[in-house]
């Protein structure tokens, strides 16, 4: 998984990362969506969208733009819970 996860940046954005850990897996029941959140480090390349995304970025967590759907606040919540005990 973490290829693939690393394949796709590179795909879609022209960045290179290291896949570290899985934050989080997320879905519900009425949704055929799942959500797999990882922790990533970058290692080169400046992001840019490309065929597939339209916009692409680096922000402060406390500088975030209005987040597109409900469930990203709590995801950056639990990722920031899980970050500050594996640092």
């Amino acid at each position: 998984m973490e290829d693939a996860v690393e394949r796709e940046l590179m795909e879609e954005c022209v960045i290179k990362v290291k896949a570290e850990w899985i934050s989080g897996v997320y879905s519900k029941k009425e949704s055929p969506i799942i959500l797999l959140v990882w922790n990533l480090k970058l290692i080169s390349g400046i992001p840019k969208p490309l065929d597939e995304t339209l916009e692409v970025d680096f922000f402060n967590l406390d500088k975030l733009p209005n987040l597109a759907f409900d469930h990203d606040e709590n995801i950056i919540k639990d990722w920031l819970k899980k970050s500050t005990k594996i640092s």
